[in-house]
């Protein structure tokens, strides 16, 4: 299984213009470094310890950077401006559910971040957030769930179909080019993705002992 999964990425990452995601999440990632080195050439993580402090993050992060396992570049850090600037890591990812809570501050927050040439990165969970696209323009932005997830089994996903509609008037009306995929992405729906050119996706289980 996973020579076939190694041979499904491979297919993308043969093209250094996508863009393959590994999300942290603290119930499923058990050993962060093997799974690093693991990843294809090119690839970017996205850390997302929501449940730690400011210091363990930054412990794991300093472990990550010394082991060499991923470049600085390739590194996005999950709602925490503060622990990328002080780590000099100039890449973020937001959620959509961020702006519905605190819509003011954190659109002033990623404005503040895209004028210091941070990348930013967006999972967007409802069609109606295509609207936070037009005024935000993330560099990269995931749609999310787009299928069924072992974590949120009980929430309506997307499908194949819809994620190809959305990428189409994200990608028309805004000109927001990386439309990726994210949430139950497995060995068949991605060989399925590929089929349509994808870009690249975002998972968190499909990256577990590869």
């Amino acid at each position: 299984m996973s020579f076939r999964r190694k041979f499904e990425l491979k297919k993308l990452s043969q093209n250094r213009n996508n863009h393959i995601f590994y999300f942290t999440d603290s119930k499923k990632t058990w050993n962060l470094n093997q799974d690093l080195k693991n990843l294809p050439k090119f690839s970017n993580i996205i850390i997302r310890y929501y449940d730690k402090s400011f210091l363990e993050k930054k412990l794991i992060l300093q472990k990550i950077i010394s082991s060499n396992s991923i470049s600085k570049q390739s590194i996005f850090i999950g709602k925490d401006p503060a622990l990328s600037l002080d780590l000099n890591i100039r890449a973020i990812h937001f959620s959509d559910l961020d702006f519905k809570k605190n819509l003011r501050s954190v659109f002033l927050e990623f404005h503040k971040l895209k004028k210091i040439n941070f990348k930013t990165s967006m999972a967007i969970h409802s069609i109606f957030s295509l609207k936070l696209l037009k005024i935000i323009k993330p560099d990269v932005v995931f749609l999310s769930p787009i299928f069924s997830t072992t974590t949120h089994n009980f929430v309506k996903t997307f499908g194949f179909y819809n994620f190809i509609k959305f990428k189409k008037v994200a990608e028309y009306k805004f000109g927001i080019n990386n439309i990726l995929p994210l949430g139950g992405i497995n060995l068949q729906n991605l060989a399925r993705l590929n089929k349509i050119k994808i870009k690249g996706f975002g998972a968190i289980d499909f990256f577990n002992n590869l």
